[in-house]
């Protein structure tokens, strides 16, 4: 028993430190940088729309054309979050500097603290998948590699990042752990396979709800669950209906209020916008060579 519990306290340390790391990452002085970018005001102009009652898609009235561009689930997991908190009216604000920090500084811990719990899911991911030294060497990496920088701002992809990772966790699941890893406490729950199928399903639903390029992981975590659920085609057509479904409820919304023709305006405009590929790896590139 008491090998068992020191065992227990190493793995636990082993965890803590890319966690630590990704904390002073990802939370230390959040108003100091990065500077704030446009796109993190449109997305908090549409978190504050959500909380104050005016639905879940911002309205063109409201000064802004381009209402579908993208998915609104962003904003009412913001929403969701912010208000448990009762923000903005639990800081009180003023027309003064400090307020306007506050105000600024709230909504970056959150997607800050997304970041820290991404560092964990990715460390299980990669236990699951290899061992727990690659694990440690994978979050040691995805907590102090400066491209992470961007998970400091909120943007669309610091809210859909845990619920891709928890999708590709959960199918992992799916398959027998590597056996050389002896630190990891054994489980005393199975968690029928089906469940982890539908969950896995539910949580890439949800980030492609968020933004919808993320749809181009669904090869990826479709073949995990096709293959360590023993090859069985019915399993990855179960995981595919929330995958699917959950994302129309965009549309769905677009066809309810009567404006399919905006959604598929906008929609269409995001897809055509002449900003190749490669710019984006450029500028990648640039922020971590």
């Amino acid at each position: 028993e008491w090998t068992m519990n020191r065992q227990g306290l190493k793995y636990t340390l082993i965890i803590l430190i890319p966690l630590v790391l990704s904390a002073y990452t990802h939370v230390w002085n959040l108003l100091g940088f990065p500077s704030f970018h446009i796109d993190e005001a449109h997305y908090m102009r549409r978190v504050m729309l959500v909380l104050a009652g005016m639905g879940p898609q911002e309205s063109a009235a409201n000064g802004y054309p381009r209402t579908y561009d993208h998915p609104y689930f962003g904003q009412l997991f913001m929403a969701g979050i912010l208000s448990l908190a009762g923000y903005p009216d639990s800081l009180n604000p003023q027309s003064d500097s400090y307020s306007i920090e506050m105000l600024h500084l709230i909504p970056r811990l959150v997607v800050g603290f997304l970041a820290i719990l991404d560092t964990f899911i990715l460390f299980k991911i990669v236990e699951r998948r290899y061992s727990i030294v690659f694990a440690f060497i994978a979050a040691i990496l995805f907590a102090v590699m400066p491209s992470t920088w961007m998970f400091r701002r909120v943007y669309l992809e610091a809210i859909l990042m845990p619920f891709l990772l928890s999708s590709i966790l959960l199918a992992l699941y799916l398959r027998s752990p590597i056996k050389n890893n002896s630190l990891r406490p054994k489980s005393k729950y199975n968690i029928n396979k089906y469940a982890l199928i539908v969950l896995s399903g539910i949580f890439l639903g949800l980030a492609i709800y968020t933004k919808i390029p993320v749809f181009t992981m669904i090869p990826l975590v479709g073949t995990m669950v096709f293959f360590y659920s023993g090859k069985k085609l019915r399993s990855v057509g179960i995981w595919l209906i929330p995958v699917i479904g959950i994302p129309l409820l965009w549309p769905l919304y677009s066809v309810v209020v009567g404006q399919s023709d905006l959604w598929a305006y906008w929609v269409l405009w995001q897809t055509e916008r002449d900003r190749p590929l490669s710019l984006s790896i450029v500028n990648l590139f640039l922020m971590d060579p």
